[in-house]
């Protein structure tokens, strides 16, 4: 996710990185589409809007939600949507689909769910599977190694192995663990940004930050009671 405003001088590029090793036993232990089939979602409406616009919850948006919240307890999902507009204090740094080679036009539900707390949204249609935890086997048990850098390297490998594709073949698992970390980085971005630092991009469990050159210890200060 990269940033579309103009980039202001006199400035440092820091790179934040999340603690790598609760960071990514953190996104192992989400829940993830765990079958290949995935069937049409029907809307009663047709397409709908939910979401914000200055200031004003869109109507239907907490009856909408809160149906699926309520399926996605064991549904996962997917949504064709467009995005209307957008609150101006977000359009800097969390613009949909910024630094993509193509447009965006599907989300996940842990996406989705973010974006209605910014953006007025058209769901246009849906796609729906089974959810559930990843296998066993990727899964990090052993707490006594949890100050490891390796382990924090090699889990971070993990994640990036789960969520790229391999000779083009696609799966569930990676939208999904990309969304819970581009939403994650989000807060993170969104926590800084309104402290007055110029968010320069994010993912993958860290943050580029341009940092005043004379306020670099109050930055790093407020980064690590950030945790």
């Amino acid at each position: 996710q990269n940033n579309v405003g103009r980039r202001p001088n006199g400035r440092k590029h820091v790179v934040v990185h999340m603690p790598r090793i609760a960071y990514f036993n953190w996104l192992l232990s989400r829940l993830v589409p765990v079958d290949r089939e995935w069937k049409k979602i029907g809307f009663n409406t047709g397409d709908f809007e939910v979401g914000i616009e200055k200031g004003k919850e869109v109507e239907g948006t907490k009856t909408r939600m809160a149906k699926l919240e309520k399926l996605s307890e064991d549904n996962a999902f997917m949504f064709n949507i467009s995005i209307k507009s957008m609150e101006d204090e977000y359009l800097s740094f969390a613009s949909f689909g910024v630094g993509k080679k193509t447009a965006r036009t599907w989300v996940t539900y842990p996406e989705l769910k973010e974006l209605i707390r910014y953006s007025r949204i058209q769901v246009k249609k849906g796609l729906k599977t089974k959810l559930g935890a990843l296998d066993a086997e990727v899964q990090d048990k052993d707490p006594s190694t949890n100050f490891s850098y390796s382990k924090g390297i090699f889990l971070e490998n993990l994640i990036s192995a789960l969520s790229t594709n391999v000779d083009g073949v696609l799966n569930g698992v990676i939208p999904y663990i990309r969304a819970y970390d581009r939403m994650a980085c989000l807060k993170a971005a969104e926590v800084l940004n309104n402290e007055g630092y110029y968010i320069m991009s994010y993912s993958f469990g860290k943050l580029v930050v341009l940092v005043p050159e004379t306020g670099m210890d109050e930055f790093i200060s407020k980064s690590l009671s950030m945790g």
